[in-house]
């Protein structure tokens, strides 16, 4: 059924739409729309289903292989380092040095196991200030290696059966709630539409029963009928 009517502020407290273009008319469909894009309701149900979504890509990509970049801009240091001389006392240096360091790993977690397969690779430049300056390096080319928790919880295994149920829960959850704003809007507008011919018939009485007594009043004047 798809009707006009007079629809007056609020339908579910959608105050925005008309802040920004005042309306006094809505057909049913626009009640709908209107009800499912700014109602509060629709917009907590779109904010749950938008956190359950991105909480599902997280566990998406941690089944994917792991790109990293780790670096260190130039770290200055300052220490003092205690040197023992042949009479046994004691010579205290003070050493500044400027650290950088730039590593590349590659990881990809096992779901079987819960462990992790992962190549690295590393490179860190020192270079000590002062007098004496000199400039050392120490690389890492290639490291490879696995990891596995001997005494814990297999995570990824778990998260496997649970993530994707959760998921379409969640989705499942927003229809519901989509569905739900929707007949609530519907009995709103019907009630409205409702209280609408209500108000017409009660006018059109009030006019009846005005002329009625108008007529009576003519009658009593000219003495046809009783005062009752």
């Amino acid at each position: 059924m798809k009707g006009i009517i007079a629809f007056f502020i609020p339908l579910l407290y959608a105050v925005n739409l008309f802040a920004q273009k005042p309306l006094n008319r809505l057909t049913y469909d626009e009640v709908l729309q209107l009800a499912k894009d700014q109602s509060p309701q629709a917009i907590l149900a779109k904010h749950r289903f938008r956190a359950a979504y991105w909480q599902y890509r997280t566990y998406v990509a941690e089944l994917r292989p792991n790109l990293t970049l780790t670096g260190t801009i130039p770290q200055f240091s300052r220490s003092l380092i205690r040197y023992q001389n042949p009479d046994g006392s004691y010579t205290y240096i003070e050493e500044n040095s400027n650290t950088t360091s730039l590593g590349l790993s590659l990881s990809q977690n096992i779901g079987l196991t819960g462990g992790q397969i992962f190549v690295r690779s590393s490179l860190e430049r020192t270079d000590l200030l002062g007098t004496d300056k000199t400039t050392s390096y120490m690389s890492v080319p290639v490291s490879i290696g696995f990891s596995q928790p001997l005494f814990a919880m297999n995570q990824l295994k778990w998260s496997k059966r649970i993530e994707p149920i959760k998921y379409e829960e969640a989705k499942r959850a927003f229809i519901q709630s989509m569905e739900a704003i929707s007949m609530e809007a519907t009995r709103l507008f019907f009630d409205l539409a409702m209280a609408q011919q209500n108000l017409e018939t009660a006018k059109l009485n009030y006019s009846n029963t005005d002329t009625l007594y108008k007529i009576a009043q003519g009658r009593y004047n000219i003495g046809t009928i009783a005062e009752n």
